[in-house]
């Protein structure tokens, strides 16, 4: 089969995996809006109001797009819905189109052309595990209502796709258009959700790989190194800092040349932007001047942000911080209104604040922060209110996990410590494993690609929210006698078994793409920071505490995406390694349709819990 006879089918396939989610996510969205964030989304997006800090200004303007085709005002929670439903069916178009890239890639290479076998093993694996992550739990519940998960996870599956894409022309000048477009959705996907950062690790291993072919351990590591450190610029220098700069620029307009409020930001902009541009035309040397249009692009799709900046001046009803300055936008950005937990070195929920004499008496010690500004409209000036305070602690430990004094009696739970006494390293890290790790990823995790005991939330006891095989005696030797249970929860409609095959085909993938030279071995580099990242790099900056409010599992969208490649990849394992022993059409494309039973049996299960057509709150 010729390269375009195939490139038709593969675009076939990947359009008709798009119609099978965008029909099966339209025919289950909720009709009005769901719990918890959806209905201040839903809000945001049709008048254009200021939701919670950081916002999604990008996600509220593609929203408040679909919310103009309502025909009252009953219809625009659907709608809104109805646009995730559509974001989501995208995600897995470009995850069938990953996946088909990628077993092509190890299958037969670019070189020579592909046999009708090489097709169905290629193809088919694009379907098993496209259609494995849509009806997939934590995929399929955010599809379908209106929250900014499904639009991260369609930027995450399209940044991926992209730089896939790009190593067609990633020796051509053209190639470059790929890594400024990535930079753009980049800097648009901060408007939706700060999520799609993680990617970076990927796309930099993707970008190494095809410049340098080579798996030196000092390269890779080299690689994954300048990652993070884009991240920590993006995330910590140039999202903050813009803000920082645009202050400066503020109170020296405002306060010293008296210019109205404002003036100051808008002349920092064009300023940023005008250099920008200068500077593109002015150095031609192609690693700097496609680095200058990256940052350019950046910029560009991080302006969303002044959607915020203008709604919070109109003083919407909903005007959450109500960051009508550059100087309240920056703490709306770094979400200062949530408590802050320790990462390396912190304090325990034992810790005390640390005092300090003061005269005849002693006071809390603090660490001096930034000013914080406000407008006086009678001067026309900026005043400083006061100073950001951070309270000094003592007894502070490496990696703090049990940090919060209000969850002391729940780490003792998780972590079989003493809830008086400040914790050991060896409770520490007994709470993070048991609870941060296994409850709140891996648990979410094996919901996904094992089966889920109910959706009845829990906080540890065998019978609400665990994972189940459906296979008996394993189930109850964890849990006890499953039969036991009441009916409420032995009928739940959350009650969804898989018994591990989507686990089994993920493991066989990443088994069948390692031993596939040099190349395998380079793209399960890939994938696996692609999956590290999106999942216990997460845990690992969370750093959440016992009893949260509600599941987290959305969270890890992105992390079960790269799990569904390799259940893909699995795939076409056991196709390929059929094929080496029976090199006949007939049973390889038999052994694929067995596989894609798998995805089959999954929206059997999860059907009935994710139908929300007639649901109303």
């Amino acid at each position: 089969m010729s390269n375009l006879l195939f490139k038709r089918w593969n675009d076939f396939g990947g359009w008709l995996v798009f119609l099978i989610a965008a029909f099966v996510y339209g025919m289950t969205i909720e009709p009005t809006a769901s719990f918890w964030d959806c209905p201040e989304f839903i809000s945001c997006a049709e008048k254009l109001q200021v939701g919670h800090p950081p916002g999604a200004p990008f996600y509220m303007l593609v929203g408040n797009l679909f919310t103009q085709f309502a025909s009252d005002a009953s219809q625009v929670s659907g709608m809104v819905n109805f646009l995730n439903a559509l974001l989501s069916a995208g995600c897995i178009l470009f995850l069938f189109w990953s996946i088909t890239r990628l077993v092509r890639a190890l299958l037969v290479g670019d070189e020579r052309k592909l046999s009708v076998m090489d097709v169905i093993i290629i193809l088919g694996a694009g379907f098993v595990g496209a259609l494995a992550y849509t009806f997939s739990d934590t995929f399929w519940f955010s599809a379908v209502e209106g929250e900014v998960y499904a639009f991260s996870s369609l930027l995450t599956a399209l940044v991926f796709w992209m730089i896939l894409r790009w190593q067609d022309e990633a020796d051509s000048v053209s190639g470059d258009r790929w890594i400024i477009l990535i930079a753009y959705i980049i800097g648009l996907s901060i408007g939706v959700h700060l999520l799609n950062l993680l990617c970076i690790p990927a796309i930099v291993l993707v970008f190494y790989y095809q410049k340098y072919q080579t798996l030196s351990l000092k390269g890779v590591i080299g690689a994954i190194a300048l990652s993070g450190i884009l991240i920590v610029l993006i995330l910590f220098v140039y999202i903050p800092g813009m803000a920082d700069v645009g202050g400066w620029f503020e109170l020296f307009f405002v306060n010293v040349m008296g210019l109205p409020f404002q003036s100051g930001l808008i002349v920092f902009l064009g300023l940023v932007l005008f250099l920008l541009i200068g500077a593109i035309y002015r150095f031609r040397k192609r690693i700097v001047n496609t680095g200058l249009w990256c940052l350019l692009m950046l910029t560009i799709g991080y302006t969303t942000y002044a959607v915020i900046l203008i709604r919070a001046n109109a003083n919407t009803p909903l005007n959450e911080n109500a960051p009508d300055t550059i100087f309240t936008l920056k703490s709306y950005l770094n979400r200062e209104q949530y408590e802050s937990a320790p990462l390396l070195y912190g304090r325990t929920y034992a810790s005390e604040p640390e005092y300090v004499p003061e005269g005849d008496y002693y006071k809390v010690k603090t660490e001096k922060g930034s000013a914080i500004y406000r407008p006086d409209k009678k001067e026309g000036k900026y005043k400083i209110i006061r100073y950001k305070e951070d309270v000094c602690y003592t007894q502070n430990m490496l990696f703090p996990r049990m940090w919060n004094d209000r969850s002391a009696a729940s780490y003792k739970g998780w972590s079989g410590g003493g809830a008086n006494e400040a914790p050991t390293q060896k409770e520490n890290l007994t709470y993070f494993i048991t609870y941060q790790l296994n409850y709140m990823y891996w648990r979410y995790f094996l919901w996904n690609f094992v089966g889920r005991q109910n959706d009845i939330q829990g906080s540890g006891e065998p019978e609400h929210g665990n994972w189940i095989t459906g296979i008996s005696w394993l189930d109850n030797l964890r849990l006890g006698d499953q039969k036991l249970l009441p009916e409420s929860l032995r009928e739940n409609k959350g009650h969804n078994v898989f018994y591990g095959l989507p686990l089994l085909l993920g493991l066989l993938g990443i088994y069948w793409q390692w031993t596939r030279g040099k190349k395998g071995k380079q793209q399960f580099s890939v994938l696996f920071f692609l999956f590290f990242m999106t999942g216990l790099a997460i845990v690992l900056y969370l750093n959440q505490t016992p009893g949260q409010p509600r599941e987290r599992d959305y969270a890890y969208a992105g992390s079960f995406y790269a799990f569904a490649i390799w259940i893909g990849m699995g795939a076409a394992g056991c196709c390929d390694m059929l094929r080496r022993k029976q090199a006949k059409i007939l049973p390889v494309g038999l052994l694929m349709l067995l596989c894609l039973f798998v995805p089959i049996q999954m929206a059997s299960q999860t059907w009935d819990d994710h139908d929300r057509s007639n649901r109303y709150t």
